[in-house]
């Protein structure tokens, strides 16, 4: 098959991560620092759960859904789930990933075909469902960390920033927040989880 052929190029070209996340950075209109490279390799060589820590401006987001990407290129049936503070931070995330998708060139195989079913929103998005398989889980979803996380299953999750003034305020809070988090294993059991902070 045509698109599988394409994918297969798509990962001899990308077998690794920072290649890919210079060229990202290059088509989203800005060049890639020591720094970003950096967190790059952190992200793709570092234990099984990690924590990204960076002040604000260093891309640590963009280079975590540049690497939800190249996850989904390696391994088109992976879920991605992005978890921040409120539900727009995990939009801001899912929409970069679905934007880097949709606007590089050499993702063109990735893209979902929504004439055959495939979700296209930020919310739910799906990669091409003859690369995908019949998961019922969309290929990229984000949730606030306060919406119900019953159910939900994934491969890479990232938590971006999961802690606010408005949900970190009282000890009970944080407690609640702690207890919220001990879910992360059981949502994703063998994948990555990617706490990002500030």
């Amino acid at each position: 098959d045509v698109r599988w052929e394409m994918l297969r190029e798509l990962q001899a070209h990308y077998s690794t991560f920072v290649p890919f996340m210079r060229d990202g950075m290059r088509e989203l209109g800005f060049s890639a620092t020591a720094i970003q490279e950096e967190i790059a390799l952190w992200m793709e060589h570092g234990p099984q759960y990690l924590m990204v820590q960076a002040q604000r401006g260093q891309a640590k987001t963009t280079v975590a859904a540049l690497f939800a990407v190249w996850c989904l290129i390696h391994s088109p049936a992976h879920r991605v789930l992005v978890i921040s503070a409120g539900g727009t931070q995990a939009n801001e995330i899912s929409t970069l990933i679905v934007r880097i998708i949709l606007s590089m060139e050499v993702l063109e195989c990735l893209r979902p075909d929504k004439m055959a079913g495939d979700r296209t929103s930020v919310e739910a998005f799906d990669v091409h469902h003859s690369l995908k398989g019949l998961y019922k889980s969309p290929s990229v979803a984000c949730v606030g960390i306060d919406s119900n996380l019953q159910g939900k299953r994934a491969d890479l999750l990232i938590a971006d920033d999961i802690e606010s003034g408005q949900n970190s305020a009282t000890p009970a809070q944080r407690a609640k927040l702690a207890h919220i988090t001990k879910d992360f294993t059981s949502i994703n059991s063998t994948g990555r989880i990617i706490w990002l902070g500030t």
